[in-house]
């Protein structure tokens, strides 16, 4: 561990600076998409895999329903070159589990994320005959 993160230091009314992760009536931009997918490509040249996860978010910052969230993971799949290998529920953290953003995650909660994201990625592997 590099830097010791024991326990959430969010404050109880967390300010709007520290943002929302709202997924209802999303739609990536094609600004996104051609990037991502251009890095697909580039990576692919250099005999590279590129997959797509995602971070750690506070259940308390997140709005989107369950059909939200489907929604959401079937435009990234069908718009981007790369696998999706996680599921956004599987990154919707209680603050128990986060540190000082919405986004970053204290000693507990980086053991799980670490672990998910290890899991997804042997998952992946293992889907292409890899593990």
């Amino acid at each position: 561990m590099i830097f010791n993160r024991e326990k959430c230091t969010l404050p109880q009314d967390i300010p709007s600076n520290y943002g929302n992760v709202k997924i209802y009536n999303y739609k990536i931009s094609d600004d996104s998409i051609e990037y991502i997918n251009n890095f697909y490509d580039y990576a692919k040249e250099k005999n590279a895999d590129v997959v797509i996860s995602f971070p750690p978010i506070l259940d308390e910052r997140f709005y989107g329903t369950e059909e939200d969230i489907k929604n959401y993971e079937n435009n990234l799949k069908e718009n981007l070159k790369p696998q999706v290998i996680s599921n956004v529920t599987d990154y919707i953290f209680p603050r128990k589990y986060m540190f000082d953003t919405i986004y970053h995650c204290n000693n507990e909660g980086e053991k799980i994320s670490s672990e998910r994201l290890a899991n997804d990625i042997n998952n992946y592997l293992k889907n292409k005959g890899i593990r």
